[in-house]
């Protein structure tokens, strides 16, 4: 076992590792207002995104403690994405959904509908030819043998979001 995670930990710092990152929690902002919604829930400059873009942000309680960390993309003029670690999921969802009221958004958990393949290592943008590029957390929408999704720039390489029932066709056509 340890000579396995010594190789693959050797593959994500030389060359390109990918890493099943499936169980963090993605949420999709939709809706007239919801650009101007999370712009008053999130520490970042949400109404600063264009689609295509993103940027990391926290949700704070009143009290100035985080209660979430999390990536923000801009998918179009109404839509966003958000993903987090899975543990803040409950709380960034329940707090979202408090704080909507007369609001024009439909907040939608698609934590359990999706799978996020992240390849790793300084070889990840180069692994496949049309695949994103650019700077961290931009993204676009990309293909490999047939299977659509995602993908996402980030500091270490490029995450791909897929339908989860198309991720093991996604891996296998990766490795």
């Amino acid at each position: 076992m340890a000579i396995e995670l010594d190789g693959q930990y050797r593959a994500m710092r030389e060359q390109t590792g990918l890493l099943d990152r499936s169980e963090r929690g993605k949420l999709v902002v939709e809706g007239a207002d919801a650009v101007d919604y999370l712009q008053g829930q999130l520490t970042n400059d949400i109404e600063e995104l264009q689609p295509g873009s993103g940027c990391y942000a926290a949700l704070l309680d009143r009290k100035g403690r985080m209660q979430a960390d999390l990536r923000v993309l801009r998918l179009t003029d109404t839509s966003l994405w958000l993903d987090t670690e899975s543990v803040a999921r409950e709380a960034l969802l329940r707090h979202l959904e408090l704080y909507r009221v007369g609001r024009e958004v439909e907040l939608r958990d698609v934590s359990d509908e999706l799978a996020v393949l992240s390849l790793i290592g300084p070889g990840a943008g180069e692994t496949h030819d049309g695949i994103a590029h650019g700077p961290e957390h931009s993204h676009a929408e990309w293909g490999l043998d047939g299977v659509g999704c995602r993908a996402i720039v980030t500091n270490v390489g490029i995450d791909l979001v897929v339908a989860g029932g198309d991720a093991p066709q996604l891996r296998a056509a990766l490795i």
